[in-house]
């Protein structure tokens, strides 16, 4: 009897640990939020809208991180003035981030949380997250403040896209020498 006892005991506790082990605790956006692709669940969607719009141009892109198959991927949209039709709906890839390289969203993320300015009385909003029923959404000031994260978001989509246009940076505007003085003046 005694070791029947035993073996049902030890039979519980293995089980109750491998139980213990293969349970995953639900992704929590305020907490995961600056580790979010190392942290969803399987069939977890993660979504950022972001603005990236300046003085008169109009810019907004909806990325969606899902987690399918035990990898992370992106899928953005895209609408504004520049934006030509075939860039609006980009193609889902795969998004992987390296620790030895800040251009991913983790880092973009730390990034505005440090500069977020959520209680002033002129603000824009820069990013703004949603997982299921949370939001959090970031802020800046004004256009010092709303141009650098802007331009962090871009060089991480150049990197995730390098062959959409959209992302290849203007070719820097070279303004001519002005003409010599005539001689009449």
């Amino acid at each position: 009897m005694s070791l029947r006892k035993s073996i049902i005991f030890l039979m519980i506790v293995l089980c109750s640990c491998s139980y213990l082990h293969t349970e995953k605790e639900s992704f929590n956006l305020k907490t995961d939020l600056f580790e979010f692709s190392d942290r969803m669940n399987e069939g977890d969607t993660l979504q950022i809208i972001s603005n990236l719009s300046v003085c008169r141009s109009i810019h907004f892109e909806k990325d969606l991180f899902m987690k399918e198959g035990g990898l992370v991927y992106l899928k953005t949209y895209a609408e504004g003035n520049f934006i030509d039709d075939w860039e609006e709906n980009l193609p889902k890839v795969e998004y992987v981030r390296s620790e030895a390289d800040s251009l991913n969203y983790e880092d973009l993320f730390r990034y505005v949380s440090r500069r977020n300015t959520e209680n002033t009385k002129v603000n824009t909003r820069v990013l703004k997250l949603i997982y299921k029923g949370d939001t959090i959404c970031f802020y800046s000031k004004g256009l010092n403040e709303q141009i650098p994260a802007s331009e962090y978001i871009l060089r991480i989509k150049r990197r995730i896209f390098p062959d959409v246009k959209l992302y290849v940076p203007m070719e820097k505007f070279v303004v001519p020498p002005p003409p010599p003085p005539s001689e009449s003046m």
